[in-house]
């Protein structure tokens, strides 16, 4: 027998985003990423979508929309503020979102690449539960079973990614971020920055930890990029590739 919760759905998120999709955004030309395969050297331009950018189902509803969605939120309101011109001076609350937020990158791109299998339990359950109604189960933390007897793995990485944001926010307490913008170049995007502690905003704002806020030139867009391509793993993206030195 299935039984099924009454219409209408709590909305899932199937296709979710290792760095923000607002993030994605802001290095895209008309809704377009140009993207680098670092493991090929094919350069092509995806959507925001695209297999490199996102996970399916990676991690439970609950931890999507109650955890992780809030920090996104909270963050991409600290961004507008620091790309819309002028100075600006981050208060400790505002670090300390930044912290969430490149700590929440780093997880969620560990978990893609080291998806969970099911966990067998070694038993069969009396009676199964349609795969609807274990989707809105997660909206609230429950875990469910298969009929087959095995969890699924997005139910257990999602109570460990954030055991794994709790550690991290004792490791980034009182980390300070400094916003370097470019006077000339562009950055790049990269997968990941490897141990280096710098999360890109746009082509031309980057925040860097432990760092002043400063305007650069040329040389240093350059060294950034370089780091930014030996660390990555998957992908660099950029506005315009031909504008970026480093590369």
């Amino acid at each position: 027998m299935n039984y099924h919760l009454p219409n209408p759905p709590l909305q899932i998120t199937k296709r979710q985003h290792i760095f923000p999709r607002s993030g994605l955004l802001r290095f895209s030309e008309r809704g377009r990423l140009q993207t680098l395969n670092v493991v090929t050297g094919k350069i092509q331009w995806l959507t925001p979508y695209a297999a490199p950018f996102v996970v399916t189902r990676g991690w439970d509803q609950r931890s999507e929309s109650a955890i992780m969605s809030p920090i996104e939120r909270s963050f991409g309101i600290i961004a507008k503020r620091i790309l819309g011109g002028g100075a600006i001076t981050l208060d400790i609350a505002a670090h300390s979102v930044i912290s969430d937020m490149y700590s929440l990158w780093r997880i969620r791109l560990h978990r893609a690449k080291n998806p969970l299998p099911p966990l067998p339990l070694g038993m069969r359950m009396e009676r199964s539960v349609s795969e609807d109604a274990m989707d809105q189960g997660e909206h609230y933390g429950i875990i469910t079973p298969t009929f087959d007897g095995k969890i699924p793995g997005r139910m257990i990485a999602g109570p460990l990614l954030q055991l794994a944001l709790d550690r991290q926010a004792k490791i980034m307490s009182g980390k300070r971020w400094g916003i370097v913008r470019s006077k000339e170049g562009e950055f790049v995007l990269p997968d990941c920055f490897g141990d280096f502690m710098v999360m890109p905003l746009s082509p031309n704002c980057c925040l860097i930890a432990d760092n002043d806020d400063v305007t650069v030139g040329i040389e240093v867009v350059s060294k950034l990029n370089a780091v930014a391509k030996a660390n990555s793993t998957t992908y660099l993206v950029a506005r315009d590739f031909s504008v970026c030195p480093g590369i």
